[in-house]
């Protein structure tokens, strides 16, 4: 992989469009040249690069816009406006955006995937928009300031504050780690839900962990939670929530307060 990588880091400052054995079997650019004398200490700059990654089975894993890529060096780009397109096996696909992106290959120091692994990791910072479309249509956005995208075993991870709007939710926490495979999002510290329930009353749920199944719209936490409304409030350690039933399980410890008591 890493021979790889240095192969694509090589060719795609000195071809418009290569196909080869690399992982990165798709890459097209309309400008390739060196960076002047004066400026930084980099390889070569890339504008309007297009980039196709495929997996070792033949599937496409990612698609990338940029307008521009500046190769650091052999372990090292940067990206500049950098625009993903993901699409799993649940027919969910995913849009990112950010204001840069720096790709990080196995071999660089930087890369954020776990020893041993042969898949290159993505930096992405500022403005950073994760947008999740579904079958219908439907389409919620994920905002943070910095994340880290895991290509080999496709999850986000972040520290940051996020903030995750849909038609029917917004959802706030300090921390993220989203499987992209199995669609599921597990947030920490500081969490925070406001939902418009179908009967058009607002819920606001709090707690310190919770991990969402986007695939079957179930919450559940084993951390203290408190779920308030207009009229009642209640507390629990442990929830299971069933979105799209309405079904609310209190694990245990459960207490109930109601506003006419």
């Amino acid at each position: 992989m890493q021979r790889h990588w240095t192969l694509f880091l090589s060719c795609l400052f000195i071809v418009i469009v290569f196909v080869g054995l690399s992982n990165f079997d798709r890459l097209e650019s309309t400008v390739s040249s060196p960076l002047p004398s004066d400026g930084p200490s980099y390889d070569s700059l890339a504008r309007e690069v297009n980039l196709v990654r495929y997996s070792d089975r033949g599937e496409v894993d990612y698609t990338m816009l940029a307008e521009t890529l500046i190769q650091v060096d052999e372990s090292l780009a940067e990206l500049d406006k950098p625009l993903i397109k993901v699409i799993s096996q649940q027919d969910v696909s995913w849009r990112f955006t950010a204001n840069s992106g720096t790709i990080l290959s196995p071999g660089n120091e930087r890369n954020h995937a776990q020893d041993g692994s042969n898949s290159e990791t993505i930096e992405l910072a500022g403005d950073v928009e994760i947008t999740r479309f579904n079958l219908d249509g439907e389409r919620e956005i994920l905002y943070t300031d910095f994340l880290v995208y895991y290509t080999g075993d496709k999850y986000l991870e972040t520290d940051r504050d996020v903030r995750i709007v849909s038609n029917s939710s917004v959802i706030t926490a300090t921390g993220m780690l989203y499987q992209l495979n199995l669609d599921n999002l597990d947030l920490f510290n500081d969490v925070e839900i406001n939902r418009l329930r179908s009967n058009n009353y607002d819920e606001v749920i709090y707690t310190d962990y919770l991990s969402y199944d986007r695939t079957n719209e179930i919450m559940t936490t084993q951390k203290h939670v408190t779920i308030v409304t207009d009229s009642s409030e209640l507390t629990s350690t442990g929830m299971r929530y069933e979105l799209i039933t309405e079904t609310l399980n209190l694990l245990s410890d459960g207490h109930a307060h109601y506003a006419n008591q």
